[in-house]
């Protein structure tokens, strides 16, 4: 249970400020409450779309870094319903690029290669 609720909050955090970066194009003076309110839903489901796909057969490092990603990219193109999801890929890619940054800095594994 305990390691579920890492997972959650790993992908929560990593989804809700790569949203909240997007949201606002870089620019954290504008931040609103509905940025928050946005940046939570989308983290809060990118983190239970990651306790789900934990229970997959197989686990990498890099299918998790992937996946954080792709599940962010999912529930923003939704969230913000958006014909082109231009923005939805960004946050994506911005999630992935947290999620390699905290694995090799923050909590110190190795990728690897």
């Amino acid at each position: 249970m305990k390691e579920k609720f890492k997972i959650f909050l790993k992908a929560f955090v990593v989804a809700f400020t790569a949203c909240m970066v997007a949201m606002t194009q870089g620019d954290l003076s504008v931040l609103a409450v509905k940025h928050f309110v946005d940046a939570s839903q989308t983290g809060s489901i990118t983190g239970v779309a990651m306790v789900l796909a934990s229970f997959l057969p197989f686990q990498s490092q890099w299918l998790t870094i992937f996946l954080v990603g792709f599940f962010t990219t999912v529930v923003d193109s939704f969230a913000h319903m958006a014909m082109f999801p231009y923005k939805a890929v960004a946050t994506g890619f911005g999630a992935m690029m947290l999620a390699v940054i905290c694995e090799k800095f923050i909590f110190k594994k190795e990728i690897p290669t």
